[in-house]
């Protein structure tokens, strides 16, 4: 048997001795240091647009497309360069602005281009707005210093209808000397006119609303959208204006002519015809008339939602007292 080796402890491997670290001394007066915390990551920031592209759809108007995104007219004039043009044509692409220039903003307001030897006091009188509205709105500190082709924006709170010419009588040449023998002729007395078709400034926005109005509750009730007829839009004109110049409205003509004749006078051919008439400020109190006031089987009411008729067209006619006279003739090819 072996003999087993003696072990001593001094054979016993030891750890190098520790050398004792230097104290961290803050000087006095100073605070430790504090440690910086690792950066949170955060989502980016994602900018709204300033603008979004529309294409303009059959049956715009500017007035409907400016509800549509909640600015008004004059917004989208200024963006797309039309100057004081309200017109919008089918297939074109608009920049339409997503934030509001004002927190009144109203979709009526409209964009004026100063002419000469207009000022901001007179432009405010020919639209029923303050001179000091329309300073605030266009940020203009000095009243006097706007100037020739100047864009304005006039803030409206309802559609802008130009005032009318106020017709002139038709001249009528003197009859020639007679002889003194010869009895004087009687001059003939000419039959009046028959009432001339004529639009008021902003007919084409009312009866945009209108026709939006009709089809949003036809669809909702399953019928067919309707679509304008000028020859509907012809009758309705003529007996809208007929209606403001007796001052009152009725579904019977002045020449005591039915709703179905005049609308035969005017070329329509249709199996079908009906008519609505109102009085009223705007095309949604009017629409409101129809079709809630005698709820639920109006005669107003069945004429709207009536799946036989196709077309219809829209007379619009000042009644002079800050209303008008709508009316809506239907029918069916």
């Amino acid at each position: 048997m072996k003999a087993l080796a003696a072990t001593t402890i001094a054979s016993i491997p030891t750890a190098a001795p520790l050398t004792p670290r230097a104290p961290t001394r803050t000087p006095a007066g100073e605070p430790p240091p504090t440690p910086t915390p690792a950066p949170t990551p955060t989502e980016p920031v994602v900018s709204q647009p300033a603008s979004v592209q529309y294409t303009v759809q059959a049956g715009d108007t500017l007035l409907a497309i400016a509800y549509r995104h909640n600015v008004s007219m004059a917004a989208i004039q200024l963006a797309n360069g039309m100057g004081e043009s309200q017109i919008v044509r089918l297939g074109d692409t608009l920049t339409i602005p997503t934030e509001k220039m004002d927190p009144d903003e109203s979709a009526f307001w409209i964009v004026h281009i100063v002419q000469a030897g207009q000022t901001l006091s007179g432009i405010g009188q020919l639209y029923g707005v303050s001179a000091g509205v329309m300073a605030r709105i266009n940020q203009i500190a000095d009243v006097d210093a706007i100037h020739i082709d100047q864009k304005l924006v006039v803030p409206l709170t309802t559609l802008f209808v130009a005032a009318r010419p106020t017709p002139q009588p038709p001249s009528v040449a003197a009859a020639p000397a007679q002889p003194t023998a010869q009895p004087a002729a009687r001059a003939a007395v000419p039959p009046p006119p028959r009432i001339a078709y004529s639009d008021i400034g902003g007919a084409d926005a009312f009866r945009a609303r209108l026709l939006e109005l009709h089809n949003a509750e036809r669809a909702a009730a399953g019928a067919p959208p309707l679509v304008m007829s000028s020859l509907l839009q012809q009758s309705a004109q003529l007996h809208a204006q007929d209606c403001a110049a007796r001052g009152f409205g009725s579904h019977t003509g002045s020449d005591g002519a039915t709703s179905r004749a005049r609308i035969a006078r005017a070329g329509y051919t249709g199996r079908i015809t009906g008519e609505n008439w109102a009085f009223g400020r705007s095309p949604d109190r009017v629409f409101d008339m129809w079709f809630h006031q005698e709820y639920p089987d109006g005669p107003h009411r069945l004429n709207i939602l009536s799946a036989r008729y196709t077309e219809v067209g829209f007379g619009i006619a000042d009644a002079g007292n800050g209303g008008f006279y709508f009316i809506a003739n239907f029918g069916a090819p």
